[in-house]
């Protein structure tokens, strides 16, 4: 077993480490390019100042995560769930990479893969999801890096270069995503990657910014399938761009030839990472479109557990528009500020300002879509995008501004900062209103913490106690936090085993001793209840009930179905 752990562990190092040397070989050609004299460049006495600032984050989110998650359990659901992806990679017998499976995007649990090596020496990295807070940190502090240094190269002052990035870094809400190994900040890394490189480019057109936007694309959606509606507002940003340089190219031919050029170094990363993702699907699971249609899906486990208030928003265009933008002030008024010193500056009908539209909008409106459809919680995270686009895209803006009157720029840089601030503050007070951030007050502010979780681990408990050395079948989707928890993983037959339909059909056959089923009401996806949907309820001849948990229940195999 553990020449093959360690085998897959160095495996997901090296390849983290390739791609790191990499983008540094890629960085090192981008300084030795000749440079047009328009090319933005970053100042070589701020440059500690972005180590400075990396190490700052990156301490500070550490500390509040090992907080949060180690010393006080407080573990947000899907952030355990994307290092369980990692753990059964490792310790699901036999170890496959295939484990950490064709649902949610693999970025995530991949950067978290190495990790898992060093579980047994210190389980917590699993447990209490200290590999994400570890990715989620690091990622947290190189967005603050990005920010602070799109304002250099825009010849934003140092000291409101640094004050606008601590505005972002520690507002509330995105310095508790920074810590808490949710996949969202490591998203917004490659959003903000891909709207600073966006805007630089379409300040000095020069083409190796395409290349950075399209890398930032294509790892955006191996985090997130958000960014699939994003990069399609990149593309309409690229096409105002063009009508906007038409003029300049002369003749419809070579706009065409530049257009042509721009879309293809900017979407061939994303496509091929799409084709790569549906043909995995296709191959390994046997269905291209798995991770849209299985029963494991997103879309299936939001249809089978909204609760009545999303469902009443569906296909009820007024209480969408209302509710997304209940959900969005909190984070829009950055935005509203941008548009506002457009309008006073006479640049309001310009087609920067169509761009700058569509990249904030892109995300909030196909999640507007997703509650419409009744396929999707609404959660407040959902809504967090039009921040730090606007952010991203706020040094070009300082640098365009035009002096209409003596105190027109201090006083516009005044109101951003006050918009900052405004965010900041007001989005910590619904923090603690579970009508509207129900994810971050149950995990935060109640009392009691997470009852599944704490449950699971109570049900792990019992199996080391009684149990340490049978052979349980289990579906991973349901709990996965039994498995991290127990000290023998390696005896259990779950969804990502090669043996599960098999054991499901014959337990005896595969040697399951117990099998532990989720109550129907909360586990409609689960495999086994699947198979034998009046077990849970009822039993059968050929197993026994030994323990009841409340939503789970522990069944011995006494013969074969």
């Amino acid at each position: 077993m553990w020449t093959t752990v360690n085998l897959i562990a160095i495996l997901g190092a090296g390849m983290i480490l390739i791609m790191g040397l990499v983008v540094l070989a890629l960085l090192l050609i981008m300084r030795r390019e000749p440079l047009p004299d328009k090319t933005l460049t970053a100042k070589k006495s701020t440059k500690k100042h972005g180590w400075i600032i990396f190490c700052v984050v990156l301490v500070c989110e550490l500390a509040a995560g090992y907080y949060f998650n180690y010393l006080n359990g407080m573990i947000m659901g899907d952030a355990a769930s994307r290092v369980a992806n990692a753990f059964f990679v490792l310790y699901i017998q036999p170890p496959h990479l295939a484990s950490i499976g064709f649902i949610w995007n693999p970025l995530p649990s991949l950067m978290e893969l190495p990790f898992m090596w060093l579980v047994p020496f210190f389980k917590p990295l699993a447990t209490a999801a200290l590999a994400g807070v570890i990715v989620t940190s690091l990622f947290a502090a190189g967005t603050a890096v990005l920010i602070y240094n799109n304002c250099i190269r825009f010849n934003v002052p140092v000291g409101l270069s640094l004050l606008l990035t601590a505005l972002y870094a520690f507002n509330p809400f995105i310095f508790i995503y920074g810590f808490n190994g949710m996949s969202e900040v490591m998203f917004i890394f490659f959003l903000v990657l891909a709207t600073t490189q966006l805007v630089q480019w379409t300040y000095d057109e020069v083409p190796f910014h395409l290349f950075w936007v399209g890398v930032a694309l294509a790892s955006a959606f191996l985090i997130r399938y958000e960014a699939i509606p994003f990069a399609a507002a990149v593309f309409l940003a690229v096409c105002f761009f063009m009508f906007k340089k038409r003029s300049q190219l002369g003749s419809v031919k070579s706009a065409w030839g530049y257009f042509e050029g721009t879309v293809l170094v900017i979407f061939m990363p994303l496509v091929s990472c799409i084709i790569l993702w549906i043909l995995l699907n296709w191959i390994i699971m046997g269905d291209p479109l798995y991770f849209l249609t299985s029963a494991y899906s997103n879309e299936a486990y939001t249809s089978a557990n909204l609760g009545a208030d999303m469902l009443l928003l569906q296909w009820n265009i007024p209480g969408v528009l209302l509710y997304a933008l209940k959900m969005s002030v909190y984070f829009i008024p950055l935005t509203i500020v941008i548009l506002f010193i457009r309008l006073i500056n006479r640049s309001l009908f310009r087609w920067e300002t169509l761009m700058f539209l569509v990249l904030v909008l892109s995300i909030p409106a196909f999640e507007s879509f997703m509650l419409l459809r009744g396929a999707s919680f609404g959660w407040l995270r959902f809504f967090v995008y039009p921040l730090l686009i606007a952010v991203a895209w706020l040094p070009f803006e300082l640098r365009e501004m035009k002096d209409r009157a003596p105190l027109f720029k201090p006083v516009a840089i005044v109101l951003c900062c006050l918009a900052l601030v405004f965010s900041a503050v007001s989005v910590g007070i619904p923090l603690k209103n579970p009508e509207v951030a129900g994810e971050e007050y149950s995990t935060y502010f109640m009392k009691s913490g997470s009852s599944n979780l704490d449950m699971q681990i109570d049900i792990a408990a019992y199996i080391d106690e009684h149990h340490a050395n049978a052979v349980f079948l289990m579906d991973s989707y349901y709990t996965w936090y039994v498995i991290m928890n127990m000290d023998s993983p390696d005896k259990v037959i779950t969804s990502c085993s090669y043996t599960f339909y098999g054991a499901i059909e014959s337990p005896a056959e595969f040697d399951v001793q117990y099998i532990l089923l989720v109550d129907p009401e909360i586990g409609a996806a689960d495999a086994i209840n699947r198979y034998y949907p009046d077990l849970y309820e009822n039993g059968a001849d050929w197993c026994t009930l030994e323990k009841d948990f409340g939503d789970y229940r522990v069944y011995k195999v006494n013969i074969m179905p």
